[in-house]
């Protein structure tokens, strides 16, 4: 969209504010979700050699 020339700046604009407005939604997701995981006892945190694994985003 943004290599068409045709693309006005109100096109532009309007993808712009939908693009923020979905990532707005994206942290308070994360925010929401991060705020109720459990926080770790002292003696329960992972040694610095530990490795995590994560699962892949597709």
């Amino acid at each position: 969209m943004i290599g068409a020339p045709k693309t006005g700046s109100a096109e532009l604009r309007y993808l712009s504010a939908r693009l923020t407005e979905s990532l707005q939604d994206v942290l308070r997701v994360a925010e929401s979700r991060g705020a109720r995981l459990p926080l770790p006892d002292e003696g329960d945190a992972p040694d610095s050699d530990t490795q995590i694994d994560l699962p892949r985003a597709r």
